[in-house]
């Protein structure tokens, strides 16, 4: 494999000890998110069962509705930009919330330089993909690589 410098771009705290980091192979990036901070609030386990989908027999709890977050990768140059979420993991390659609790990432609604693009990680490109623990996205359009200075896309996050 060909040794790419990496530039480690920035990255976002949910409150979950996480981070969403973009690779690329030359240009300086910066991401930028419409809330950088998720807050669920205290909630007690009575609230979290008066929920619909919620109940006692459950295995797990919904702790509230999705959150959709707007995501924008600026790069300096023309770069092919790769991303991935870091933090903790469960045991089935999901990501920890909390003591006990897995939340999930979707990116979905991607385009580069204002033309749409589809996101692969270990499968074929799809309209979108999952945060998957050791994974990382990347983007095409046109059947091919794609690259540009501007990715802009939605993340919806459940837990």
């Amino acid at each position: 494999m060909p040794h790419v410098k990496r530039h480690f771009l920035s990255s976002l705290l949910l409150g979950l000890g996480c981070t969403i980091v973009a690779f690329t192979s030359r240009a300086e990036c910066q991401i930028l998110l419409s809330d950088p901070q998720i807050n669920y609030a205290e909630t007690t386990r009575g609230e979290l069962l008066s929920r619909p989908g919620n109940s006692l027999a459950a295995n797990e709890l919904q702790i509230g509705a999705d959150r959709e977050l707007d995501i924008t990768v600026n790069c300096a140059s023309q770069t092919a930009i790769t991303l991935r979420f870091a933090g903790p993991v469960t045991a089935g390659r999901q990501y920890l919330f909390g003591e006990s609790g897995r939340v999930s990432l979707v990116l979905h609604d991607v385009s580069i330089d204002d033309r749409p693009a589809l996101i692969a990680s270990s499968g074929s490109p799809a309209a979108s993909q999952p945060f998957t623990a050791g994974e990382v996205l990347h983007f095409w359009q046109q059947g091919q690589p794609a690259s540009g200075t501007t990715l802009r896309g939605k993340v919806t996050l459940s837990a």
